[in-house]
């Protein structure tokens, strides 16, 4: 079920989204948001009734199949850092570059236990002239140690989806790979036109962070043994992690039958791991934390 209620001020009780719009349009001079801010930040959330690279590789599947069979309300202070990355993805889609695919979403069907069962992701921007793959994340503050692992997977399996993608939205139009030349997709709606979208070679993924301080670009990397130049022994060498097609495979099905559960036939699965009565760190920005606990007692 989408977001029904809103938290203006911490502290305060939920109150419907229409009441926080009646309310915010008399303009309090102590009020945190005014209307137009608020209509933005409400209209920028999506609502996802699909398993995407995200479902896949979220770290509490139980927070959203909860999101998704019951109402609940959020923080307009935790929507903050959401609606600006969405904000700043529009100016990026304004202004790529030419050759480079932005915001694609790709789709596939896969064939699991003689079912078939949809999956789509998108990735920021690929740039098929080089064969690289960004995603742009917003963070209260970047690692400082290179990219975090789930933000490499995700790309990983955006670059398989972009392989094996059997269409692409892209500009609000459905596009199919080429029968000749499957590096370039056809509009449907006109199969004069083509674009490239498959690189020839992938060389890297980057996940670029972006925080108060300014921009961390990542590419993910990985160490292996590569022969000394004197031709005795080895030593460690760090290489772009692009992972191969089996690897990427053994993940989507083995972590999509659980999201397929939790999601699309609303079985609400047990909390993670090390997360029970509502107990990690990231527990507290839970939207669904309340229901979540309230569940948990009725033994679900």
């Amino acid at each position: 079920m989408p977001m029904t209620h809103v938290i203006i001020v911490p502290g305060e009780d939920p109150i419907s989204i229409e009441d926080a719009r009646e309310r915010l349009a008399k303009r309090g001079d102590r009020e945190p948001y005014t209307p137009e801010l608020f209509e933005a930040m409400i209209g920028t959330r999506q609502e996802r009734d699909y398993i995407s690279t995200t479902s896949l590789t979220t770290k509490c599947m139980r927070q959203n199949s909860i999101q998704r069979l019951y109402p609940y309300a959020e923080e307009m202070s935790k929507m903050w850092a959401s609606f600006r990355g969405t904000m700043f993805h529009g100016q990026l889609e304004k202004n790529v570059t030419p050759g480079a695919i932005e915001e694609p979403r790709f789709h596939v069907d896969l064939d699991i236990d003689g079912e078939k069962l949809h999956l789509s992701g998108s990735p920021d921007l690929v740039d098929p002239n080089v064969g690289i793959l960004y995603d742009y994340k917003f963070t209260k503050e970047a690692p400082r140690f290179g990219p975090w692992k789930e933000h490499v997977a995700q790309c990983n399996i955006n670059r398989w989806l972009c392989d094996h993608a059997e269409y692409m939205e892209w500009r609000g139009e459905r596009w199919t790979p080429d029968e000749k030349d499957p590096r370039y997709f056809r509009r449907d709606a006109n199969k004069k036109d083509k674009v490239l979208v498959r690189p020839m070679d992938w060389q890297g993924l980057t996940i670029v962070y972006m925080d108060d301080k300014g921009v961390t670009p990542y590419l993910a990397t990985k160490s292996i043994q590569v022969p000394k130049a004197s031709g005795e022994g080895t030593k460690a060498a760090r290489v772009a992690d692009v992972w191969d097609d089996q690897t990427v495979e053994d993940i989507i099905y083995g972590k999509y039958p659980e999201a397929h559960d939790a999601l699309t036939l609303g079985n609400i699965p047990p909390a993670p791991e090390g997360w029970e009565y509502q107990s990690h760190v990231l527990c507290q920005y839970c939207p669904v934390r309340r229901t979540c606990a309230e569940l948990e007692r009725g033994g679900c």
